[in-house]
Parts: C-alpha cells; sequence; structure tokens
C-alpha cells in the first residue's frame, strides 16, 4: 500500500488531526499524518528503499531529512492538513500505484 494512501484510510478512521503527537481528547481520537497512515493499514518494514527512508528536504523549510520527519515537521511545524501531506507524498513515492500479491511476488499491475 502507497504511504498516501494509507494516510488517507487513516484519515477517515480518525477525522481530527493531532499535533506533535497521537493523543486522545476526551473520547475523540486524533492522530498526525504519520499516526494516519498506520491506521491506514501501512506497514513500516525498515526495508530498503522505503518511502519514509528517502532523504528529501522539506517543502517549506528546505531543511534535509527523511521523509518520516518532513512529514513530522509539515504536520507539526507548519500545520499542514494531513490531506496536503498525502497529496505531497504521493509527489514523491515511487511505489507502484497498484500491486497485487500473486505466487507470494508483488507484482505491479
Amino acid at each position: 500500500m502507497r504511504l498516501g494512501d494509507a494516510m488517507r484510510l487513516g484519515i477517515m478512521i480518525h477525522p481530527r488531526q493531532a499535533f506533535n503527537a497521537s493523543v486522545r481528547y476526551s473520547e475523540v481520537v486524533a492522530s498526525c499524518a504519520l499516526s494516519a497512515a498506520g491506521y491506514g493499514g501501512y506497514s513500516y518494514r525498515g526495508a530498503i528503499g522505503d518511502t519514509l527512508d528517502r532523504h528529501m528536504r522539506c517543502p517549506v523549510c528546505n531543511g534535509p531529512q527523511t521523509v518520516r520527519f518532513i512529514i513530522m515537521c509539515l504536520n507539526d511545524t507548519h500545520r499542514w492538513s494531513r490531506e496536503k501531506i498525502a497529496d505531497w507524498v504521493d509527489t514523491i513515492d515511487e511505489t507502484p500505484k497498484e500491486s497485487v500479491i500473486e505466487e507470494g511476488e508483488l507484482v505491479a499491475v
């Protein structure tokens, strides 16, 4: 699953955005952009080439960092919406748009 797609699914599960952490406001759960991806089914395996481990520059402050930390920077510092972050992630994610498991192998469709 692509990171941006998982983020959008997580946003549907937790519509309220959190800043600086995933938090519980009374009985309403909120999630930051990175947590939304996890709730949406993104599975980080630490594999070489994973989108979260790519090094780039923040599109706002131009600071060099991994995508994981850029997502946190956009969410917590620049206060981008999670949908806008997901749109940005789509522009840099090299994972095939659709993929299926076929006899134990990942195949682009």
